[in-house]
């Protein structure tokens, strides 16, 4: 397999890192191969220049999920008016202090699966050029620091590739991100918010489990009234 890679960004080049990148971003919960492709082109070929290849490497992954971050926000905007309620005050509460700025660069930095925090934030309209900015940021260190270790990382990223818990961790990363979808739009955000103001953080993050523990069962108020509404 990675015998194939290096032959394909040898033919390719950076444009190949480039599409590989935009490619493995683009298609939701994917695994690591255009890791690989970045691997093989500074490992295989000893390529010297690794800030064009953060640069390529990068701006393709970051594409990628802003594609996927698109077409979430696009079925974000279909839903009612109490939810996009509920969802304002999510956002609110995630751009104190840059904290969802953070998340996202943390999540694109790192191996995290961050579809499962990208297709919420999109669906939840969070702000499209912090997202931009944030996932290229992330994205950009990512590539950087996997071409710089080249070949010491190439045996990690083989066993991703080969391991055989692939499928069964996607379809948990697509089972987490509709729960955090439903937390985003049904959680009542407001009542969190107030016992938070009124009573403290430990007391406020008691209410948070205890909304999340009524979502996660499919008997919160919000959620049932969304589901069991008579048309």
């Amino acid at each position: 397999m990675f015998e194939n890679i290096g032959s394909l960004v040898s033919q390719y080049g950076l444009w190949g890192v480039f599409l590989a990148s935009f490619i493995g971003n683009a298609i939701p919960y994917s695994a690591v191969p255009y890791v690989a492709f970045i691997l093989a082109y500074s490992a295989t070929l000893n390529i010297t220049n690794e800030l064009a290849i953060a640069i390529a490497g990068g701006g393709g992954a970051t594409l990628g999920k802003v594609l996927i971050f698109l077409v979430s926000n696009l079925g974000g905007k279909k839903a009612s008016k109490e939810s996009k309620e509920n969802v304002e005050l999510f956002l609110s509460l995630i751009r104190k202090k840059y904290f969802g700025f953070i998340i996202i660069v943390l999540f694109a930095l790192t191996p995290l699966p961050d579809d499962v925090i990208y297709v919420p934030l999109g669906i939840a309209g969070y702000k499209f050029l912090s997202f931009l900015v944030g996932v290229f940021i992330g994205k950009f260190l990512l590539v950087l620091i996997v071409s710089i270790l080249g070949k010491g990382a190439y045996s990690v990223i083989e066993f991703s590739l080969n391991s055989n818990l692939i499928v069964p961790g996607m379809i948990l990363l697509v089972v987490v991100t509709f729960y955090l979808i439903l937390m985003i739009f049904y959680l009542d955000w407001k009542k969190v918010i107030v016992v938070f103001s009124e009573k403290g953080f430990f007391a406020a993050t008691s209410e948070f489990l205890k909304e999340m523990l009524l979502i996660l069962t499919f008997r919160h108020e919000n959620l049932r009234k969304r589901l069991f509404k008579k048309k």
